[in-house]
This record gives C-alpha cells, structure tokens and sequence, in this order.
C-alpha cells in the first residue's frame, strides 16, 4: 500500500492538530470566565484533525489496488469557478454603498 503527496501532508498536519489539541487542553483557565482560553482553539483544532484524517484516508483509497483500474476524472469546469468569484467580488465592491443604504434606513 503506497501513500502520496497528500497523504503525507495529511499525516504531517494530523501530528501537528493531535500535539496542539492536547496543548490547548493544558492552557490555564480563569475562574471567572466559564469558556477557557483553549475553547476556541480545540474546536478549530478538532475539525483541523479530523480534515485531515480525511485526507490520508481519501489518499489512501485513492492509491489503492482497487482503484488502480479506474477511470481518469472527468475535465473541470473552472467557468464556472471563475463566475463565482466575479459574483463574490462584485458583492464585495457594492459593500460599503450597500452598508451606506441599510444606515440610513434604520437610523
């Protein structure tokens, strides 16, 4: 079983989620505050380890000798990829006369 660039990148951030999770379990807390300091970072550290459990796991089907007799993927579509991010940018330029408007609206 051979595993790829991916898998490899996977592995290297699993270790790396897995130690900082473990070290934001250790951060002090405050005895006013309910939600300690490491709150936030093990969620964001959770989800980044199980992302890339995903990907060594995606990248180890993908090399296996199962699928070696697969079929290549079909072509993508980047036109529409490239619509997207027109879309969101065009948003992005109307901003501040959108956020001007709803001001004046409500106050």
């Amino acid at each position: 079983m051979s595993i790829g660039r991916d898998g490899i990148a996977g592995l290297v951030l699993l270790a790396i989620s897995l130690v900082l999770l473990v070290k934001s379990f250790q951060l002090p807390s405050l005895p006013i505050v309910p939600v300690g300091p490491g709150f936030y970072p093990s969620i964001v550290l959770s989800f980044m380890a199980a992302a890339s459990a995903l990907l060594v796991l995606q990248d180890l089907i993908k090399h296996s000798p199962v699928m070696a007799d697969a079929p290549d993927a079909p072509r993508r579509n980047y036109r529409l990829v490239v619509i997207a991010f027109a879309i969101v940018g065009f948003y992005v330029l109307l901003l501040p006369l959108l956020g001007f408007r709803v001001a004046t609206v409500l106050f």
